[in-house]
């Protein structure tokens, strides 16, 4: 399987043209968890036999590095919604508890700390990107002398 079929699966099962619903954004989420998942699974016996080939690994460094930066952008938009939740008396009349007293509870305050979170979480998926990247970059290096040619041996071989 090649990673151009993982996104034909993806787009097959969320088209980027929607529907858009709460629905596809929870399961999108949980697909988003299960490929992890599956991901944990594979490499549970080691990654040697399952990417020999350095080409491989740097793929795959890739387009994690690809997803955090997605992640990143959701997550902010994520943070977006959470200030808004907070800011807009709509939202606060509609998701409002009344505590013991009878006044509303801190929804705002409550929605804002979530927004900080979530940039710190986005944050945090753009600084796993950029360690992502230079991983690649000490990767490409790899993958540039496995081959062999007339410069040289192959990666392991002696000359």
């Amino acid at each position: 399987m090649s990673a151009q079929t993982g996104t034909d699966l993806i787009n097959q099962a969320f088209p980027l043209d929607g529907p858009h619903t709460a629905d596809t954004a929870i399961a999108a989420a949980a697909a988003i968890a299960e490929l992890w998942r599956y991901l944990g699974h594979a490499t549970i016996g080691g990654t040697r036999d399952l990417l020999a080939d350095p080409a491989d690994v740097y793929t795959v460094v890739g387009l994690l590095s690809d997803a955090d930066r997605r992640a990143d952008d959701v997550l902010g938009r994520l943070a977006s919604y959470a200030v808004n939740v907070g800011d807009e008396s709509t939202y606060a009349d509609r998701f409002g508890h009344y505590v013991p007293d009878g006044s509303p509870d801190q929804i705002q305050a409550g929605m804002h700390q979530a927004a900080t979170e979530l940039r710190a979480a986005a944050n945090g998926h753009n600084w796993s990107a950029s360690g992502l990247d230079r991983a690649a970059g000490w990767l490409s290096d790899i993958y540039r002398n496995t081959t062999t040619s007339d410069e040289g041996a192959a990666l392991g071989e002696e000359n």
